[in-house]
């Protein structure tokens, strides 16, 4: 349960800014170039967490990556509120969350493995994938209404940060 709650909270709270990327970094004050320069880093930081998050699970434990992962997430948002209008910050955000995310998802895939065992794994691990597929899919959905509704991403931001902060409690109590 611990696993599937936190694989929900982290992918609901970090794809609604990613999935909405260019438009929340619009919204800080960045121009429309800026925007979509800041978010073409998300790509390759992302392959780049994924080679890293492999190499670093042979070194440390997986929970504590997700962990890391997951609350270092929180960074993007975070800079985005705090110094709204920074192409260097928003930069520096999209990057550390496109490696940390790209480490949290064979983490997540290997935690499966090693809490649930071969003989449930399929199961077990597909439930999981779904709670994955229900936070890919709110996330953006409510980040979009509450910006249909208030007009700002703001709102949404700040509800990121708690969701990650409880997603890496979550992953760490593994």
């Amino acid at each position: 349960y611990k696993l599937a709650l936190a694989a929900f909270f982290s992918m609901s709270a970090g794809v609604a800014i990613i999935l909405n990327l260019v438009p929340v970094l619009r919204s800080t004050g960045l121009t429309p170039v800026t925007a979509a320069s800041v978010a073409g880093i998300i790509g390759i930081a992302t392959i780049t967490g994924r080679i890293a998050g492999g190499w670093l699970m042979d070194r440390m434990s997986a929970g504590t990556l997700a962990a890391i992962s997951s609350v270092g997430a929180g960074v993007l948002p975070l800079l985005l509120l705090l110094v709204p209008g920074s192409a260097v910050a928003a930069a520096i955000g999209v990057a550390v969350y496109g490696l940390l995310g790209g480490a949290k998802v064979p983490a997540v895939v290997y935690l499966a493995s090693r809490h649930f065992g071969q003989r449930a794994f399929g199961v077990l691990y597909g439930s999981v994938n779904t709670m994955i597929a229900l936070g890919v899919g709110l996330g953006p959905f409510v980040a979009n209404i509450v910006y249909d509704a208030t007009r700002s991403y703001t709102p949404v931001m700040w509800a990121a940060v708690p969701f990650l902060a409880v997603a890496g409690v979550l992953y760490y109590s593994l």
